[in-house]
């Protein structure tokens, strides 16, 4: 807390802005998409201390544009996923015939991690 308890703005700038500070020199921050909620801002001194990149990604636009790079990558994707260097976070696994529960999982927002139908 900051002077005569209001909130220090230092400290909410910090935690606003934590992504940014917790990354390494000439990072790449791959900006994908918005869920819900106010769309953030990228303040540019923060880019500009650690030369990191900010790249927009339009992955729909993208697969339009150009379907061989999408393939490309998505067989990249496996091969690493084939490998074990992807290790997603599962929260909750369903079998199939509860998929409607698994929806609801997922719709719910109650958790972190990926939901999975088992077939």
């Amino acid at each position: 807390m900051g002077h005569r308890g209001r909130p220090d703005r230092k400290w909410q700038r910090l935690r606003e802005n934590w992504p940014l500070c917790a990354v390494n020199w000439e990072a790449r921050m791959l900006v994908i998409g918005f869920a819900a909620g106010r769309i953030q801002s990228v303040p540019a001194n923060l880019i500009l201390v650690k030369n990191i990149s900010v790249i927009g990604v339009v992955w729909g636009a993208q697969a339009a544009r150009d379907p061989v790079l999408i393939s490309r990558n998505l067989a990249e994707l496996l091969r690493w996923w084939e490998a074990g260097r992807l290790k997603p976070l599962v929260a909750k696994t369903f079998p199939l015939a509860q998929t409607g529960t698994a929806m609801h999982a997922l719709l719910s927002r109650r958790h972190a991690g990926k939901i999975v139908l088992e077939v």
